[in-house]
């Protein structure tokens, strides 16, 4: 039995939360923005971790107004949040603070939903924030920090980096793999495909 874990990306509009999900689906980067809707809100993809079979939800959601309203949805039953900015863009790292006020509080250490900043855009030249400022406040918000171009990176970098952020989880939250979670011994499972769902 598979290990399953709700991942949200949050943050604000046309920081690349959309891009990036659609390159961890191995498709070609696309510079023109795209509004996310309900109907290709939620992807799934299975990786192998730490000899585990994780099955990952990941919830796309919107970062205008409107997610406000329907952020109980989103959030509910989160395993891991992940908070993007751009970096081209310091009043979208500014509100990464605003974001954070989303992620469902802590009953104890134990079941705090674990954090994780991404830095997107580090191709651009007209970088405005600096990585160490952004690792500031991931050490602030006990978050961890990552950095990204949806534009350079490919598949398999995500991949990679998705993989640590689950490595990370296990090792903070070890009753995860109790309830009839079942080691496997291969490389990779099936590769994204898309589940038509409401966010």
């Amino acid at each position: 039995m598979p290990l399953s874990l709700k991942v949200v990306f949050i943050g604000d509009s046309k920081v690349g939360k959309t891009a990036v999900m659609r390159r961890l689906l191995g498709e070609y980067f696309d510079p023109v923005f795209i509004m996310t809707t309900s109907g290709e809100a939620i992807k799934r993809k299975q990786l192998v971790v730490n000899n585990y079979n994780v099955e990952l939800e990941l919830w796309d959601a919107p970062g205008h107004e409107g997610f406000r309203t329907d952020a109980a949805v989103y959030m509910k039953n989160v395993k891991v949040a992940v908070l993007f900015f751009d970096v081209t863009n310091h009043t979208s790292f500014e509100n990464i603070d605003n974001w954070l006020n989303f992620v469902p509080p802590a009953e104890s250490p134990v079941q705090k939903t674990p954090t994780f900043i991404i830095g997107n855009k580090i191709d651009k030249a007209s970088r405005t924030v600096k990585k160490e400022e952004a690792e500031h406040k991931a050490r602030k918000s006990n978050s961890y920090y990552f950095e990204t171009s949806a534009k350079d990176n490919n598949t398999e970098d995500f991949n990679q980096i998705l993989k640590q952020m689950i490595e990370i989880v296990l090792d903070n939250s070890p009753g995860l793999t109790n309830s009839g979670t079942v080691p496997v011994n291969q490389a990779l499972v099936d590769p994204w495909y898309k589940a038509c769902v409401l966010l």
